[in-house]
């Protein structure tokens, strides 16, 4: 966040000290202009680190992998690839992906989300 006036916010390019002229301004957290612009690549930040994916199953007995809080759910089965996305992919729309390998190794990560991590539950036993 660069600027806030009231209700209204501008978001800025981290960029911008470089030129960037690319913007989002918003009114209580909706989006009311954008201006996707950039005069460089976009960086797509990346998972920096060896994460180790935690699998556990659904109550439907459908395997989840969890990662930093987040749940993914598998998708589909390719050829020497399954691809996992978010659990809330339906309920709200996330569109945070993964492509794994069969024996869990990420190659492909969009771990973008537009909610929070899952709260962990607290077991009764």
């Amino acid at each position: 966040m660069n600027m806030k006036i009231g209700e209204k916010v501008h978001w800025r390019c981290s960029t911008r000290i470089r030129g960037c002229r690319a913007l989002i301004h918003t009114v209580n957290d909706t989006i009311v202009k954008i201006i996707n612009v950039h005069n460089h690549p976009i960086k797509r930040e990346r998972l920096k680190y060896k994460v180790v994916a935690t699998v556990t199953w659904s109550r439907s007995g459908h395997p989840i992998i969890s990662i930093g809080g987040y749940r993914f759910c598998k998708r589909a089965v390719k050829v020497n690839k399954i691809h996992w996305r978010c659990s809330t992919a339906k309920r709200q729309g996330c569109r945070a992906v993964l492509h794994t390998t069969p024996d869990l190794k990420i190659v492909k990560d969009y771990n973008f989300h537009n909610h929070e991590p899952h709260k962990q539950r607290k077991s009764n036993k």
